[in-house]
């Protein structure tokens, strides 16, 4: 319980607004968010913290492949880290974990529309050409798929529909 604390908002702003507001009452060095449908697996707090306690100060992220479940199956192996295939598009999940100065360096999240997480790993290495991330080999987040998509309500679906 003292390395976990969990932030519920009860108002929906949306993710953006409430993940960016449970920032700022993150006093710890490293965070990360996990999604009320997705899981992590029991050692994934104790695999992030051995990476961390072995590398140096320029590590941001640490991050993991991630078992999809729900109406996609399978296992999502992810890239080791490599900065300009970031560039190009994200292999990094949500759910990774890192560094929260350098979150608030950045500004937090922006509403873009889109991959507000690539945004913020992109953000985050462009502070320090020497700032890294690490990948942990396996499956320690579950990830629920679902039928229309990445969003958790249909609202799209017509729209994703007619493209």
């Amino acid at each position: 319980p003292y390395l976990v604390v969990g932030i519920f908002n009860p108002e929906r702003y949306g993710t953006i607004k409430n993940e960016n507001g449970a920032m700022t009452m993150v006093t710890a060095p490293w965070a990360f968010y996990l999604d009320a449908d997705d899981k992590i697996d029991s050692t994934y707090i104790e695999k992030v913290l051995n990476v961390i306690e072995e590398k140096d100060d320029k590590l941001f992220v640490v991050y993991s492949d991630m078992q999809k479940f729900g109406n996609w199956e399978g296992v999502w192996g992810v890239s080791d880290w490599n900065k300009e295939a970031l560039r190009q598009g994200n292999y990094i999940n949500g759910h990774s974990v890192f560094r929260t100065d350098l979150f608030k360096k950045i500004g937090g999240l922006k509403d873009n529309g889109h991959f507000e997480d690539h945004w913020m790993w992109c953000e985050m290495m462009d502070l320090d050409v020497d700032y890294y991330g690490v990948r942990i080999p396996e499956a320690l987040v579950w990830y629920r798929r679902h039928d229309y998509g990445h969003r958790t309500d249909n609202s799209d679906i017509k729209t994703r529909q007619n493209i």
